[in-house]
């Protein structure tokens, strides 16, 4: 529900409108998200917890409480970390990003949890920002893997934020 993303404004209203015409009819609404779709996501293995709390919040304020993820084409033996916040983030709804990367850094590392979370708050930074598409053409499919308007004005400040999250992620 950021407000300043047009393209977040125009699903949530959509989804405002599915909840209303369907009250009283469907008992059971509920989310499909694909936060951790690796084969939309190409392996980059995303972290994006704030979008995956700030959704939840978004959806119970319409009146969805049950969400579903998929989970397609995860090849590597790496912890999704999105799954780990959104299986968490369904049940305790006062979790936070920050609280979350503390725990789940203290699990990893114990008393040297500093480093793990200075890597993931990293991690969180770095995707928030190259995921980030509130001004992406609403005529145009929408795929990380496929941006076809390259030469666009969109299109190189697209690459620019992708090298610019790769070199930071390579640091």
């Amino acid at each position: 529900d950021d407000p300043s993303c047009a393209r977040n404004k125009v699903h949530l209203e959509a989804m405002r409108q599915w909840v209303a015409a369907f009250n009283g009819i469907d008992d059971d609404p509920h989310t499909f998200e694909y936060y951790l779709d690796q084969l939309l996501f190409t392996g980059m293995h995303p972290f994006i917890p704030d979008v995956i709390l700030g959704d939840m919040v978004a959806y119970e304020k319409a009146g969805i409480k049950t969400h579903m993820v998929l989970q397609v084409c995860s090849w590597e033996l790496l912890p999704d970390l999105n799954q780990l916040i959104f299986a968490k983030g369904i049940w305790d709804e006062k979790l936070d990003a920050e609280g979350f990367i503390e725990s789940l850094a203290k699990a990893i590392a114990g008393d040297y949890a500093k480093i793990w979370i200075k890597y993931l708050e990293a991690k969180r930074r770095i995707f928030q920002k190259a995921l980030e598409l509130c001004d992406y053409d609403f005529q145009i499919y929408l795929d990380y893997r496929w941006l076809p308007e390259g030469n666009s004005d969109f299109g190189k400040r697209m690459a620019k934020v992708y090298l610019e999250a790769s070199e930071a992620l390579q640091k």
